[in-house]
Parts: structure tokens; sequence; C-alpha cells
């Protein structure tokens, strides 16, 4: 990152040093915050609990992190169902926007990490009616993924559904060799507000569709932060020196784009809206010309005080007016969308256009009346008293409602293999190769996790460990069917989906979901776990086609620094080796030379610039020489099965 002074002075090397050296000393002095909570483990679902305690209208659903209004199945019937969500710790964010007049239910994962589609699903089953179901996600690949496989499952079933991706971020200038586009910030809520109105109002899945995309497009945010966030149980990803701040910071901890010298709320607001309206080559993304009129919304990340946001907000709202020259017609203020409890702000513009006024889309009026609705949402600062409606739902009354309608579409659990299947000798091999691979990404956590906290937000070698322990307590319990590998796939598949989180979970879903449905087709009846040519083929296939997945879903490609550079070296070599291997017994150095192009091509991505995932947000000075995390797990696990073989 770029060390400067907002007065554009070089520091001195002295200075650099010296920044340096606070920066190291620092991190490797840095413990997991004290913070008022139980267990780390259990902070999203009592968190959760707590909303329902507090906010009579707000009911979860029974076997996912979902809360949706309790007057949903009237709701639903004759008008558009709204749903967000993605990673705990932004509350109020997404639970706190829940309510008449905004969502009709949200999605939590774990802290910082996205849902799993299965969650998704079971929300838009609870309140999809005639009228359909609009998706509202933040651009993060890990909420793309889990929303839109969601999204098309349930269209198969036949819900009628609509998903727009909010990306305002304004800190960043357009790469056109990322996928990854901007990110989706603070603005995403007041999205909530103006679909939740029109939703309100009746306006069509179509009309209020139209209204969310429009109004992500006239949008920018851009924030500021004083010191890190800190994930419960864990120490800060990173540190902000004494009298420094960082510019164009992520969310989930990520750190910004430039490290500058802190300065006052005037010059610091003047910053953040010169940086929003930019038009700077590859930063053109909102402008504003003297008599336009615009909504601000002052965001606090967490950590900042009241006192400090109205001093903000005043600078802020100053500068618009005075030297901007423009109206601002209404201006909010508050904890919207949190970093946990980071220290900083974030300020959101939202262009009104002058037809607003007059044209009306559909039902809807324009921008001003859909936010200045009524709305039961307790995160909005404009909301009316929180109460219950008509179904006499009380405060005290926090148990999850179970729903029979989605329980009944839930993919039965399979019947637990029997000892003589998890004996045999088509299952043995492949249980100590899942041993193996599952073993070694425990061991790895912690060389993930340091990766990830230089080229991510941290949580790589968390998320790989809470997945590979869930796999080994399954094998443990000898749940897993390990004589059927088409089935066994499917059962990784949705264990994962569930107990790793993130994005890497839906990835890893993915790859083993579309693995299985390709498995059994290439066996042509030869055993799987003998190292016949057949079984060669069947697993390649499946690897083929989980790749494939990844590749269609994720958008990514080899060379984005991704998992995909270890994947496909991997694979490239085993289906080269297809036509060479002999007829009755493949050699087991094919796959050892497999794992070596893995993690060769692991080592790779040190030198490549990031063009997915939220490294690509990193600057990338920072991330010079670092592999990535995803890419080295798959050398990991490959290698570990290989040295079974």
């Amino acid at each position: 990152r770029i060390n400067f002074s907002l007065s554009q002075q070089q520091p001195t090397m002295a200075a650099l040093i010296a920044g340096a050296v606070d920066i190291v000393h620092r991190l490797l002095n840095a413990r997991p915050a004290v913070r008022p909570i139980n267990d780390p483990a259990d902070v999203v679902d009592e968190a959760l609990e707590g909303m329902c305690a507090v906010y009579p209208h707000l009911r979860r659903l029974a076997g996912h992190r979902v809360l949706f209004r309790d007057d949903v199945d009237d709701f639903k019937q004759n008008h558009v169902a709204l749903i967000s969500g993605g990673g705990s710790g932004h509350e109020p964010a997404h639970a706190g926007f829940v309510g008449q007049g905004c969502l009709t239910a949200a999605v939590a994962g774990d802290v910082f990490a996205s849902p799993p589609p299965g969650a998704v699903l079971a929300a838009i089953r609870k309140v999809a009616g005639p009228p359909g179901v609009l998706l509202i996600v933040k651009n993060y690949t890990g909420d793309r993924l889990s929303f839109g496989l969601a999204a098309e499952e349930a269209k198969r079933e036949g819900i009628n559904v609509e998903m727009v991706v909010v990306g305002e971020d304004c800190a960043l200038p357009d790469r056109k060799d990322s996928i990854t586009g901007r990110r989706g910030l603070c603005g995403t809520v007041m999205i909530h507000k103006l679909v939740g109105a029109a939703s309100e109002l009746g306006a069509d899945l179509t009309e209020v569709a139209s209204i969310a995309q429009r109004a992500a497009d006239d949008m920018g945010t851009m924030g500021v932060s004083f010191s890190p966030c800190v994930v419960p149980g864990r120490a800060p990803s990173f540190v902000v020196p004494d009298g420094m701040m960082e510019l164009g910071l992520g969310i989930h901890g990520e750190s910004g784009f430039a490290l500058v010298k802190a300065t006052t709320a005037n010059k610091l607001a003047k910053t953040l809206v010169d940086a929003i309206l930019s038009q700077e080559p590859g930063r053109q993304y909102l402008s504003l010309s003297s008599g336009d009129d615009v909504v601000v919304m002052i965001n606090n990340l967490g950590g900042t005080s009241m006192l400090e946001l109205s001093v903000v907000a005043r600078s802020v709202v100053r500068y618009l007016v005075d030297d901007i020259g423009v109206n601002v017609e209404r201006a909010f203020v508050g904890s919207f969308v949190t970093s946990i409890a980071m220290a900083g702000f974030s300020v959101t513009l939202l262009k009104l256009r002058k037809k607003m006024y007059a044209e009306a889309v559909g039902k809807a009026p324009g921008r001003l009346p859909l936010l200045d609705h009524p709305t039961a949402a307790p995160g909005w600062s404009q909301s009316t008293a929180a109460l219950a409606s008509e179904s006499g739902c009380r405060r005290t009354d926090t148990t999850p409602v179970d729903d029979a309608a989605s329980n009944t579409k839930q993919q039965q659990k399979q019947q637990k293999p029997t000892s003589e299947e998890l004996e045999s000798p088509k299952a043995v091999p492949i249980g100590r190769a899942l041993r193996a691979a599952c073993e070694a990404l425990v061991a790895a956590e912690a060389e993930l996790t340091r990766l990830d906290t230089i080229a991510g937000d941290g949580d790589c070698g968390y998320t790989f460990e809470a997945g590979a322990k869930a796999v080994l307590a399954a094998l443990d319990a000898g749940e897993l069917p390990l004589h059927d590998p088409p089935a066994l796939l499917a059962a990784l598949s949705s264990l994962v989906a569930v107990q790793m989180g993130g994005s890497s979970g839906v990835l890893y879903a993915l790859l083993f979901s579309s693995a299985s449905n390709v498995f059994a087709a290439s066996m042509s009846g030869s055993s799987s776990g003998d190292g016949s040519n057949a079984a060669f083929v069947a697993w390649t296939k499946a690897l083929g086609s989980g790749v494939a997945a990844i590749q269609r879903y994720g958008g990514a490609r080899a060379g984005h620094r991704t998992m995909l550079d270890a994947l496909v070296p991997a694979l490239q070599h085993l289906e080269a080796s297809l036509a060479d291997a002999p007829t009755a017994h493949v050699p087991t150095h094919i796959v050892y030379e497999a794992a070596d192009k893995a993690v060769a091509g692991a080592k790779a991505t040190a030198h490549m610039a990031p063009a997915a995932g939220r490294a690509s947000y990193v600057d990338a000075d920072v991330i010079a020489g670092i592999p990535d995390p995803g890419a080295v797990a798959v050398g990991v696990w490959l290698s570990a099965i290989a040295d079974q073989l």
C-alpha cells in the first residue's frame, strides 16, 4: 500500500522504516480481543436468537440461519418477497432490515462468510408466493455463488426468482482484467429500503428489480478506518499505525488501498466525496453537477461514536452543498452495515434523477417517497416502532418456526452404511485417502490462515479446517457411503456446503456435486476403489466435471490466481495420461505427478495478479510473492491422497 499524507508530502525513508517496524511489532503481539460473547462458535446463532427476543415481528426458520417477518404467509400472496443476506458481523445488516416496508427475510452466514446455498433456498421456499422473489446480493464471489445457485434451484421448482447484484464501491479503479467487480457496501441498505417500499405499494417483480438495479447504478460508497476489525476469537487481520488511517477498506477485514496520515473531518469529507465523484480514467462511477439532488448515508463501521458521526455528517453535507453545489434531500446517519467494531465510517451518495419525481415505476413512486415510506425494520434509522403484527407474536416468543413445506423438499438423509459396506475392498482405500486429505488440511490451517491474512480476509485456514473436521467426524461415525462414490461425493457436497461456509464451501460443494453426477456413468461396472483403468477414468472425469462447474458458476479461469491454478494443471496431467494408461492398472506415479503439478501451480500464483476473490481488492505489492491459499490447499489435499495410493 502507498504511504502518503493528504498534503501529498512524501514521507522520509526513516518514517517509512519506523512505520513498517511498528506494524510488524503490532502484528506479532496481536491477541484476540476480549468481547462480551459466550463462545465464538455460537456467536451467530445466539445473535439471531437475540434479534428475535428483542423484535417480536421476527421469526427464525428452523434448521437455518434465516429470519423472516412473521406475517409472511399473508404478505407473500400479493407482494413480491425480498431476500438479502451475507456474512454475519455487519449488524444490523442483514436481519435488522427485515420488516414491513423493507426485507421479507434475511439469510446469515458465519462471521464474514457467505451463507450456504441450502439456507438461501430454504428462505426462498418460505417466502415465495405468486408475485415472486427478488434477491438483493452484495457483489462478493461467495454471495453471488450461494444466492445464484439457490435461485437456479428455485427456478427449477417453478418459483419466479430474480437477482440484483449491488456493487457500488468507489475505492478501486475498474480493472478490465478482473472478473470480481466493485464490492457491495452500505449502499445495499438503501436498496433494501427502496424495494421494500415498492413491494408494499404493489410493484411487480420486474418493476421492483428495475428499481433496485437503477438505484445501484446511481450510487457510490467510500470508506475509511482508524483501526482493524477483530473477528471474535481471532487476532486483528491488519494494523493501522498511530496517527494513520486506511482509505478504501473492505468490510470483511481487508486492508484499504492506501494508508494515509489522519486528518480533520472536513478534509476527510472532501477526500471521500471526491473519490466517489472522481472522473479519472477507470473510476468514472458517479457524477454530480451543480443543482443535482442526492441522498447521503453516513455509516458507522462499528466503533465510531454518534458524536463523531454527527461531526462527519456536518462536514460531508457542507462540502456537498457549499463546494459541489448539490441539494442534499435526505441524510441518514447511523450503523447500517458495520464491520464488527471497526473504528471508521463510510459515505454513500445516491443520485436522485429529476424524472423520478414525475415518472413512477409501475405502482411505485420516485426514490424519495420510497425512502420516506414507513418501515418496521429496526435497523433503519427512521423506522417506526417495531411492533408485532396481528399474528400476536410476543417478544418472548423466540422459538424457531418449522416450515413443513420447505422440509418436504429437503433431501432425505441417506441411510447409514453397514459395517460390511465400509469394510469392503472398494471402501477401505477411499476412506484412507479421504482421511489423509482431511488430516493434512487440518495440519495446514495455520499456514493457510497466514497466507490469507495477507492476501484476503484471513479465514481460509479456518474454513478448510472446519470442513475437514466435519468430514473426519462423519468418517469416525461411519456415516459416509465410502462404498458408493457417487453417493459419497453427493454427501460431501452437502456436508461442506453447510460446515465450511464462505465461497470455498460453495465452490467445493459445486465440485463434489458435479463430480457425483458424472461418476456413475463413467464407471461401466468397474470397482471405483481399485487401480483399474476404468476407475482412473471415472475419477478423472468426475474431477473434470467438478472443475468445469467451478469455472461455470464462479467465473474464474486458470491464471486468475485461484484454486483453479492448482486444479487445472493436475486435471490436465490426469487427462493426458488416460491415453497412455494400461488397460489393467494405472501406475500410481501418475497421481503423484498430478499432485506435483498442483503444488507447482499453487506456487506459481505467487507471481500472478489476482483477478477474482477478495485478493483482487488488495494492492498487488502487498501480495507479491504470496501464493493463493486456496490453490495451496489443493496441493495439500491432493498430495495427501497420492501418498495413500
